[in-house]
């Protein structure tokens, strides 16, 4: 809104009222529920109709738990097990208890912890 509308609303409460009154009328008309739901449907339509996609989730994020592990730990910060907080180290091994690489990876991480003690 420009400034020199500004004093003009100030000093008119009528204006006011049905400045307020239209947007309130505006938006119970834009915004209804039924409004919001056709714009979803119509959207999950153009959606559905697209050619299906297989994404290679594996090329991104690895194939295995010892990649998902390592692709989840910023650099430059220490692999060692640590506290057992979700994407540690410990946190994997819980879910992938059988894991060799995985283990492996573990044992090595802790052989160079015990070593900088």
């Amino acid at each position: 809104m420009r400034r020199r509308q500004l004093p003009r609303l100030l000093s008119a409460p009528d204006l006011r009222a049905a400045l307020g009154d239209a947007a309130a009328h505006h938006a119970a008309r834009r915004f209804r529920p039924e409004v919001s739901r056709d714009q979803f449907l119509e959207v999950y339509r153009e959606l559905i109709l697209r050619p299906k996609r297989q994404p290679d989730f594996a090329s991104v994020l690895g194939r295995n738990p010892l990649d998902w592990f390592l692709g989840s730990v910023p650099q430059g910060t220490s692999m060692a097990a640590g506290r057992p907080s979700k994407g540690s180290l410990t946190h994997f091994l819980d879910c992938f208890p059988e894991d060799v690489d995985l283990n492996r990876h573990a044992r090595t991480a802790d052989q160079a912890d015990r070593s900088e003690e």
